[in-house]
Protein backbone atom coordinates (compact mmCIF):
# COMPACT_ATOMS: atom_id res chain seq x y z
CA UNK A 1 0.00 0.00 0.00
CA UNK A 2 1.36 3.29 -0.88
CA UNK A 3 -0.33 5.26 1.67
CA UNK A 4 -2.87 5.56 4.49
CA UNK A 5 -5.96 7.12 4.28
CA UNK A 6 -6.85 9.14 7.39
CA UNK A 7 -10.06 9.70 8.43
CA UNK A 8 -8.92 13.10 9.04
CA UNK A 9 -7.41 13.16 5.45
CA UNK A 10 -10.98 11.81 3.74
CA UNK A 11 -12.76 14.77 6.04
CA UNK A 12 -10.15 17.16 4.39
CA UNK A 13 -10.68 15.95 1.27
CA UNK A 14 -14.68 16.38 1.59
CA UNK A 15 -14.86 19.60 2.87
CA UNK A 16 -12.46 20.88 0.16
CA UNK A 17 -14.99 19.25 -2.55
CA UNK A 18 -17.62 20.58 -1.15
CA UNK A 19 -16.48 24.17 -1.12
CA UNK A 20 -15.56 23.69 -4.28
CA UNK A 21 -18.71 22.38 -5.46
CA UNK A 22 -20.10 25.75 -3.76
CA UNK A 23 -18.11 27.81 -4.84
CA UNK A 24 -16.83 29.42 -2.21
CA UNK A 25 -20.68 30.20 -0.57
CA UNK A 26 -21.87 28.52 2.63
CA UNK A 27 -24.08 25.60 1.79
CA UNK A 28 -27.35 27.90 3.26
CA UNK A 29 -26.42 30.67 0.45
CA UNK A 30 -25.81 27.79 -2.44
CA UNK A 31 -29.69 26.22 -1.58
CA UNK A 32 -30.98 30.35 -2.13
CA UNK A 33 -31.63 30.66 1.24
CA UNK A 34 -33.57 33.93 1.46
CA UNK A 35 -31.15 34.81 5.08
CA UNK A 36 -27.66 35.71 4.18
CA UNK A 37 -24.97 33.75 5.35
CA UNK A 38 -21.60 34.46 6.21
CA UNK A 39 -19.23 33.25 3.45
CA UNK A 40 -17.31 30.43 3.67
CA UNK A 41 -14.69 30.48 6.74
CA UNK A 42 -15.69 33.91 7.85
CA UNK A 43 -18.36 32.65 10.29
CA UNK A 44 -18.19 32.84 14.12
CA UNK A 45 -19.37 30.08 15.89
CA UNK A 46 -20.08 30.75 19.69
CA UNK A 47 -18.99 26.67 20.23
CA UNK A 48 -15.66 25.36 20.36
CA UNK A 49 -15.15 22.27 18.76
CA UNK A 50 -14.20 20.69 21.76
CA UNK A 51 -17.24 21.40 23.20
CA UNK A 52 -19.44 20.43 20.61
CA UNK A 53 -17.25 17.24 20.76
CA UNK A 54 -18.10 16.77 24.58
CA UNK A 55 -21.98 17.55 23.74
CA UNK A 56 -22.12 15.28 20.90
CA UNK A 57 -20.31 12.32 22.78
CA UNK A 58 -22.06 12.80 25.92
CA UNK A 59 -25.51 12.67 24.61
CA UNK A 60 -25.24 9.45 22.36
CA UNK A 61 -23.51 7.86 25.36
CA UNK A 62 -26.66 8.36 27.46
CA UNK A 63 -28.54 6.82 25.04
CA UNK A 64 -26.27 3.38 25.97
CA UNK A 65 -27.12 0.36 28.00
CA UNK A 66 -23.61 0.25 29.76
CA UNK A 67 -21.37 -0.75 26.68
CA UNK A 68 -23.83 -1.51 24.39
CA UNK A 69 -24.74 1.14 21.57
CA UNK A 70 -28.25 -0.34 19.62
CA UNK A 71 -30.21 1.35 17.73
CA UNK A 72 -31.59 4.47 19.62
CA UNK A 73 -28.00 4.97 20.52
CA UNK A 74 -27.72 4.93 16.08
CA UNK A 75 -29.64 7.49 15.98
CA UNK A 76 -28.47 9.77 18.66
CA UNK A 77 -24.99 9.37 17.57
CA UNK A 78 -25.40 10.63 14.10
CA UNK A 79 -27.30 13.26 14.51
CA UNK A 80 -24.01 15.63 15.47
CA UNK A 81 -21.97 14.43 12.54
CA UNK A 82 -22.69 17.04 9.57
CA UNK A 83 -22.08 19.41 12.48
CA UNK A 84 -18.41 19.21 12.61
CA UNK A 85 -17.75 19.29 8.99
CA UNK A 86 -20.45 22.60 8.82
CA UNK A 87 -18.41 24.60 11.05
CA UNK A 88 -15.77 23.99 9.02
CA UNK A 89 -16.94 24.66 6.10
CA UNK A 90 -17.91 27.83 7.84
CA UNK A 91 -14.72 28.68 9.39
CA UNK A 92 -12.59 27.17 8.16
CA UNK A 93 -10.80 25.83 11.12
CA UNK A 94 -9.01 22.80 11.28
CA UNK A 95 -9.80 22.49 14.64
CA UNK A 96 -13.42 21.42 14.03
CA UNK A 97 -11.98 18.29 11.68
CA UNK A 98 -9.80 17.07 14.63
CA UNK A 99 -12.66 17.12 17.14
CA UNK A 100 -14.37 14.96 13.88
CA UNK A 101 -12.09 12.63 13.90
CA UNK A 102 -11.75 12.29 17.41
CA UNK A 103 -15.36 11.58 17.27
CA UNK A 104 -15.49 8.90 13.93
CA UNK A 105 -13.09 7.43 16.12
CA UNK A 106 -15.23 7.08 19.22
CA UNK A 107 -17.93 5.96 17.62
CA UNK A 108 -15.71 2.98 15.59
CA UNK A 109 -14.16 2.28 18.69
CA UNK A 110 -17.80 1.09 20.51
CA UNK A 111 -18.42 -1.30 17.32
CA UNK A 112 -18.53 -5.30 18.75
CA UNK A 113 -18.80 -8.47 17.04
CA UNK A 114 -22.07 -9.65 16.78
CA UNK A 115 -23.38 -13.56 16.21
CA UNK A 116 -22.96 -13.52 12.86
CA UNK A 117 -19.12 -12.68 13.57
CA UNK A 118 -19.19 -9.06 12.28
CA UNK A 119 -18.55 -6.09 13.71
CA UNK A 120 -22.18 -3.85 14.00
CA UNK A 121 -23.29 -1.38 16.60
CA UNK A 122 -24.78 -3.77 19.19
CA UNK A 123 -27.77 -2.96 21.19
CA UNK A 124 -30.45 -4.86 23.74
CA UNK A 125 -33.91 -6.40 21.58
CA UNK A 126 -36.39 -4.53 22.51
CA UNK A 127 -38.64 -6.12 24.92
CA UNK A 128 -35.68 -8.45 25.86
CA UNK A 129 -32.91 -6.46 27.50
CA UNK A 130 -30.45 -9.47 28.34
CA UNK A 131 -30.04 -10.16 24.81
CA UNK A 132 -27.89 -8.57 22.60
CA UNK A 133 -29.10 -7.89 18.52
CA UNK A 134 -27.43 -6.11 15.70
CA UNK A 135 -29.32 -3.48 14.35
CA UNK A 136 -28.79 -3.05 10.45
CA UNK A 137 -30.94 -0.26 10.45
CA UNK A 138 -28.92 1.62 13.17
CA UNK A 139 -25.52 0.33 11.56
CA UNK A 140 -26.86 1.70 8.10
CA UNK A 141 -27.58 5.23 10.28
CA UNK A 142 -24.23 5.17 11.17
CA UNK A 143 -23.04 5.31 7.34
CA UNK A 144 -24.88 7.29 5.53
CA UNK A 145 -22.47 9.28 3.24
CA UNK A 146 -22.81 12.78 4.25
Amino acid sequence: MRGTVTVRGMMVLVASLVAAGLGGQSARGAEGSAAKAAPAGRATIDTTPEQYYQGAQGNAARRMTGKYTGNSWTWHARFPMHGFLDAYLATRDPAWLDAAAKYFDWNVGLLLVGPDGFQGWLGPVSGAPDKLSEHPIGDAIMLEPP
